[in-house]
């Protein structure tokens, strides 16, 4: 290239990226706009619970609280491999749910608590809407691990712990356990109204994490508390919801739901109920949600202790 004085300059690298580009520019032009979201659309990533963030209150304070869930195919070219009738294989998925705290208004130094770690493998297995059973759209079978990652497993260690900051001991001691998984969900839509019924079922095997240490679950730090173990409490589940879809742009969804819970253990079956009532709207283009807890819980750091509590907030499904 000749400047105006007549000195020769050569753009080099910068002229080559520059053509690089709009020759990029001109070739996207020519793709469909969505055909990029598309591509990174298509993983096997999504929501295994439906994501939220809160502002919590329970055992006398509040606090905002977040979920994090997640599954993931593990296999997914394994799809359609085996099954059993209509029900054919979805894949191994791995999945998470993580619950946290952030107590911004009382713990400023360490203001996020763990409250449960849940990660897993189930085997998913699905059906075509025409061929499904009773409306039974599939079920998953797998083992989980669930606990709070907390570290305080002895009494000595939490009455030194409470010395220094009280009642908030409680949230350092360490729970967890092993269960093995199996889940269904029934559903049933019309143009405007979806039902859906979900029952799972837990077995909790008494062990904990993959080298089958005996799970965390007696209650050492209180002093005369009977022996206890989790599936008195837990291990029976099952969620009952309507959906209903709305003509207004302001208020274009509602759900409710209720979900029940109890345990299995022949000395005291189905004797300790706990409900979660929830309802969510959504506003324009935000999904508000509303819940109310009563019964144990409603962490698994106090899962034989009884209590109240509710939340607002919004959700994510995807």
């Amino acid at each position: 290239m000749t400047w105006g004085d007549g000195r020769i300059v050569s753009l080099g690298r910068p002229a080559l990226w520059l053509g690089l580009l709009l020759g990029s520019a001109g070739l996207a032009a020519a793709l469909p706009a969505d055909a990029f979201d598309q591509a990174l659309a298509e993983n096997p990533l999504r929501a295994f619970h439906p994501n939220d963030v809160v502002i919590a209150s329970d055992h006398g304070e509040s606090r905002i609280r977040f979920l994090v869930s997640f599954q993931y195919g593990v296999a997914p070219f394994a799809k359609d491999a085996f099954g059993l009738g209509a029900y054919r294989f979805d894949g191994l998925q791995f999945a998470y749910d993580g619950l946290y705290d952030f107590d911004a208004w009382t713990r400023h130094s360490q203001p996020i608590v763990s409250r449960l770690q849940n990660p897993g493998m189930f085997f998913a297995f699905r059906a075509p809407q025409p061929e499904r059973w009773m409306g039974l759209e599939g079920w998953d079978l797998g083992w989980f691990h669930e606990s709070n990652g907390q570290v305080v497993d002895n009494q000595a260690d939490y009455e030194a712990l409470y010395a220094k900051i009280g009642q908030a001991a409680t949230d350092s001691v360490s729970r967890g356990w092993d269960y093995w998984y199996l889940g269904s969900k029934f559903t049933w839509s019309g143009d405007k109204l979806r039902l859906r019924f979900a029952p799972t079922l837990r077995v909790f095997d008494g062990s904990e994490a993959v080298d089958y240490t005996p799970a965390e679950q007696d209650v050492f730090w209180r002093a005369g508390a009977p022996a206890s173990v989790i599936y008195d409490y837990d291990g029976l589940r099952a969620a009952f919801s309507a959906e209903w879809l709305l003509p207004w742009r302001a208020l274009s969804y509602a759900g409710l739901e209720t979900d029940l819970r109890t345990g299995y253990n022949s000395g005291h079956f189905a004797e300790n109920w706990s409900e979660h009532v929830a309802l969510t709207l959504k506003a324009w283009y935000i999904p508000v949600f509303a819940y109310f807890d009563n019964g144990y819980g409603p962490y698994i750091s106090d899962y034989s202790t009884w209590s109240q509590g509710w939340g607002i907030g919004i959700q994510y499904w995807r």
